[in-house]
């Protein structure tokens, strides 16, 4: 599988000769919200940077490049919830016990992160937020290496 290192992915098509890059795109929303004080603030900085990490899969970064295919779209929320929700869990299992109470805080960020170009919803404890846009091969056409680095 094609997978295009994390450095070269943009982030929307570029505009004048101005290229959007993945990076700087998670960069400026991650700093450019509210900055929250405490354990809350460190999740939803991470919430923010990860939140259009899907958008590393080669499959986007094709769709993104060729103006001729922006017809049907590539599901990109989906892998930004899993990580953020993954990275999360790293969070917590390392965090206070009196972090505890942040567990429902990192559900519901789940859950927008993987709705977050559509309605947002509350969550469904039957399945995970970002099953519906989950493709198998979405793993092996991301820079995970590079997303993790980066985070």
């Amino acid at each position: 599988p094609v997978v295009v290192p994390l450095s070269q992915c943009i982030a929307r098509p570029s505009l004048q000769g101005t290229r959007f890059l993945l990076t700087e795109h998670l960069l400026e929303v991650a700093y450019g919200g509210c900055i929250w004080k405490g354990q809350l603030g460190r999740f939803q900085f991470l919430a923010r940077l990860v939140h259009d990490a899907g958008k590393a899969q080669a499959a986007w970064q094709r769709y993104i490049r060729d103006p001729t295919h922006h017809c049907g779209g590539v599901s990109h929320a989906f892998l930004g919830a899993a990580l953020f929700f993954l990275l999360s869990l790293e969070l917590l299992a390392k965090s206070p016990q009196k972090a505890r109470p942040l567990e429902a805080a990192v559900l519901q960020l789940t859950a927008d992160i993987a709705h977050h170009h559509g309605e947002l919803r509350c969550l469904d404890e039957a399945e995970p937020p970002w099953r519906a846009g989950w493709r198998l091969d979405c793993l092996e056409e991301t820079d995970l290496d590079g997303l993790l680095q980066f985070v």
